[in-house]
């Protein structure tokens, strides 16, 4: 049919839109051609020529005239459709373009809205088929070019075998010549594709599209979601681009100048994802390789938010976001008997935000909401016959908890009871799948969500599996103790029942306990985690360190656990623990697999002033007026041995407690220090410090004897010392800090600091005795005298001060004893003394060392104790057998 017949049926008998459809509809199909032989070349046209010499098939005539275009087409289609007579004479009168271009236009005007981000890429271009080609300036044509371009419209697809939709749309705004050339550029990149060529492609995509969406693998598979055969999107950014903040308008821009190169409004959005949407709903097989991107692009836009007071779950009809959310709301219940919950959990989705936007678009879904949706996901795992493990299983966890995150789990709903019987057989083999030493703070945020349920029989059933997963954690995993103190904190105020309330933190208690006994091997951090959980619980916190940095404990929940009321019945085990002298020994050599190499010499000495907090802190809160903690914990505080029965068993007893009264000392201060100015924590009351005295008399006093016959003996004088040193910063930190409502400040500060003077004034005839013997002792004790001078000047002691005319004169006495470096020393600490006297500096004589000078001294002090002990017994391991 030639465009004068086409032209004159047209004019003989106008037919209606109705007809004209049903013309289409028994259209035969068409020959196979390239498609270049389908598109409208200007220089046939100009010719006189064109696509119907080809003598493959019929040809097509577009005449553009330079007034006329399809939007004047269109208008006079429906012109037709209101009235039978067609009246051609209408687009004669319409105004001239004032570009005077002649071009084959398509032009959709956007309403006059905020301009967004469009959601389409070119791959899902190329899955429509759809090629951009910019045509150039086509001639002048005849007058009646109205007839042709709907004699055109009217004909019949015959001739072509794959139609290319070519648009060229027009500049709106006064933009760069440059922009709408890179435009052109852009949009023609793709091309015309021959039919051979787009079914080579279509068949390439249907062989690595998968036919069944719960038979998809998870990894580098070819028909895995995140190896579909993709192109880099020319307006989405790539998913590893996602971030939080959300786009205000919906713009394609150029890469390399950033110039704004298309703006998208609502209804263009929203088209688009409708497209998609009839993509996925027609052709889910070749829409499978793609809906990982796909869902997470619509989910961005469906996350955006128009209004400031628009809710998440909030649909507004004809928005963009609320047709996205109507999108995951049909994809989700269209595919979810195909098994694509499974499988998207399974994923890594790398937009943080998909999966709560999901599950605000379900929420009010009754269809499929966001808790029937996660009831089918647990369904989908727990029906295989084997969980999936490694990375898999771990991504999993992270998108479970997500989504769980965002679900109103303190809302009654009906199927919380089956959700809660999933889970405990989900978690009951969740363990046997799990990696060893990952992250696993995702295990804890389920069972986080799972104990906001409201309390039921079921959730009460959950309890077991939770301690075991826990229990794993502990011992294999890396995990956040802000999660495990809010774990617990809830687990003790979802129940009622004193044996339901307690069970997840007994559960850590023990874990801490088995791990101090040497049954087993927690790592070197979640050791120390295990111990900070109960000091916070407690009310205090351990000190920073090289194994616990600031952040792993800093910001926990304020909620109650009830670790203490756990750990009370074991403060006795604590104790003894700290007291043996062999226990970093074992613990070094036992945790050698799991403990860093360089955390080895650190570990211990942390580990125990860590558990000396905790006993300090439980048996000063037991004292109160009659002190019934501390004898209870320590019967032989009030009771040192006799004149008359200081034997070798006595001497090895009292330098046992020594120790043990050290490391609670350490812990005490090392409180104070972190809590300054909160009520202080005094497990050793000051009228022990006279008997206390006794014992580090026995130590000084069969020093000379005992030391022969035994090497852990050798060390005993340091130990004495260094309990000296403590006891002396204790009785000024007890002066220092605030005391309770019933005592006078003034009146226990001076009782304080007399108590420090007492000590001393009780142990320095033994201190002289034992210089007396030989000059080896003289040296040994200066040393440890001079160490001590050195140590109490650093923490601007007040007794210290009071106590150098005394000490001075007795080391000076024997000066020709000492070696050239303790004499220097011995010399510094003169001139301090001297350079603060004729300052008069403030901190001179005042009671109380500067906070970071106490933690400084605390840290070293800490360390010596620690390289000791493991010195001693490891020297004694060698010639006694332990």
């Amino acid at each position: 049919m030639q465009p004068e017949d086409c032209r004159d049926s047209s004019q003989e008998s106008p037919m209606t839109l109705k007809q004209k459809r049903d013309l289409l509809k028994k259209t035969p199909a068409v020959p196979e051609m390239s498609l270049d032989d389908a598109c409208v070349h200007p220089e046939d046209i100009k010719a006189g020529g064109g696509p119907g010499a080809s003598p493959s098939g019929k040809s097509v005539y577009l005449n553009v005239p330079e007034e006329a275009g399809v939007g004047d087409a269109l208008d006079q289609l429906e012109g037709d459709n209101n009235d039978d007579l067609g009246d051609e004479e209408d687009s004669d009168n319409k105004p001239e373009d004032e570009n005077d271009e002649a071009e084959f236009k398509i032009q959709i005007v956007p309403r006059q809205r905020k301009q967004r981000k469009i959601a389409v890429s070119a791959i899902q271009r190329e899955y429509l088929d759809i090629s951009f080609n910019t045509l150039d300036k086509l001639p002048d044509q005849p007058a009646d070019s109205d007839h042709k371009a709907l004699s055109a419209l009217e004909k019949p697809r015959e001739s072509a075998s794959a139609p290319t939709l070519e648009a060229a749309i027009p500049e709106t705004s006064s933009r760069s010549s440059i922009s709408t050339q890179y435009r052109q550029v852009k949009r023609g990149s793709l091309g015309a594709l021959t039919m051979s060529q787009l079914m080579k492609r279509q068949l390439e995509h249907q062989s690595s599209a998968p036919h069944n969406i719960s038979t998809w693998e998870t990894g580098a598979t070819k028909t895995s979601l995140l190896s579909a055969p993709s192109t880099v999107s020319m307006f989405v950014p790539a998913p590893e681009e996602f971030t939080d903040e959300q786009p205000s308008t919906m713009t394609d821009r150029c890469r390399d100048c950033g110039a704004v190169l298309e703006e998208y409004d609502e209804e263009t959005l929203g088209l688009a994802v409708v497209v998609l949407s009839m993509f996925i709903h027609l052709s889910p097989d070749l829409a499978a390789p793609l809906l990982l991107d796909i869902m997470q692009s619509v989910g961005r836009l469906a996350s955006t938010v128009n209004f400031s007071g628009q809710a998440e779950s909030m649909l507004i009809p004809g928005n963009a976001a609320g047709v996205a959310k109507q999108f995951l709301r049909c994809v989700f219940h269209q595919l979810a008997p195909n098994g694509i919950l499974p499988q998207l959990f399974q994923s890594n989705i790398k937009d943080g935000s998909f999966l709560r936007t999901l599950a605000s678009s379900l929420i009010d879904f009754n269809e499929l909401s966001s808790v029937a949706a996660l009831n089918q996901l647990l369904e989908g795992l727990n029906n295989k016959k084997s969980l999936p493990a490694g990375s898999t299983m771990l991504h999993c966890l992270d998108n479970i908890a997500t989504f769980m995150e965002a679900l109103p789990m303190d809302s009654p709903s009906n199927l919380w009871t089956t959700i809660c019987n999933q889970f405990q057989t989900f978690l009951t083999k969740l363990p046997s799948v799990l990696p060893l030493k990952c992250p696993l703070d995702s295990s804890l945020r389920i069972i986080i969500c799972l104990l906001k349920i409201p309390a039921t029989s079921a959730t009460r059933s959950l309890l077991e599996p939770f301690s075991k997963l826990l229990s794993f954690v502990i011992q294999y995993g890396v995990f956040s103790l802000s999660y495990l103190v809010e774990l617990c904190g809830l687990c003790y105020r979802a129940f009622n029942k004193e044996r339901d309330k307690f069970y997840m933190s007994r559960i850590v208690v023990l874990e801490l306990l088995q791990a101090l006994k040497f049954k087993s091997p927690l790592p070197d951090i979640n050791l120390l985690l295990l111990v900070q959980f109960v000091c916070a619980d407690a009310g205090t916190r351990l000190a920073e360190s090289t194994i616990l940095q600031k952040h792993m404990i800093s910001s926990l929940p304020g909620c109650t656990t009830a670790a203490m009321e756990c750990m009370r019945q074991y403060i006795s085990e604590l104790l003894d623990f700290i007291a043996d002298m062999h226990t970093l020994t074992k613990l070094k050599s036992h945790m050698k697999a799991c403990c860093q190499p360089l955390h080895e010499d650190t570990f211990g000495g942390n580990l125990k002033v860590g558990l000396a907090q905790v006993a300090a802190m439980e048996i000063s809160k037991g004292n109160h007026r009659d002190n019934k903690a501390v004898i209870r914990y320590l019967p032989w505080l009030y009771h040192p041995p006799s004149t008359m029965q200081q034997g070798p068993k006595e001497f090895i007893e009292c330098v046992s407690h020594i120790r043990q009264l050290s490391w609670l000392l350490l812990g005490s201060l090392t409180h104070c220090a972190l809590h300054q100015g909160s009520t202080s924590c005094m497990p050793i009351p000051l009228d022990a410090g006279s008997h206390i005295a006794d014992h580090l008399i026995v130590i000084l006093i069969g020093f000379p004897e005992q030391s022969k016959t035994s090497v852990l003996h050798m060390c005993s004088l340091f130990h004495a010392f260094m309990f000296a040193q403590l006891w002396t910063i204790y009785c000024e930190q007890a002066a220092a800090a605030p005391t309770l409502q019933n005592q006078n400040q003034n009146e226990f500060s001076s009782s304080a600091i007399l108590t420090g003077l007492e000590f001393w004034s009780r142990v320095t005839p033994s201190i002289l005795q034992l210089m007396a013997h030989n000059k080896v002792m003289v040296e040994m004790v200066c040393l440890h005298v001079i160490s001590l001078m050195e140590a109490l000047q650093e923490c601007n002691s007040t007794i210290f001060v009071k106590l150098i005319p005394m000490w001075l004169p007795m080391i000076q006495s024997n000066l020709k004893h000492l070696s050239a470096g303790l004499q220097l020393r011995l010399q510094a600490i003169q001139n301090r003394v001297n350079h603060q006297c004729l300052q008069g500096l403030q901190g001179c004589g005042q009671p109380g060392a500067l906070p970071s000078a106490l933690r400084k001294w605390l840290q070293c002090t800490q360390f010596k104790m620690a390289q000791v002990e493991i010195q001693s017994s490891e020297a004694a391991s060698q010639f006694y057998p332990m």
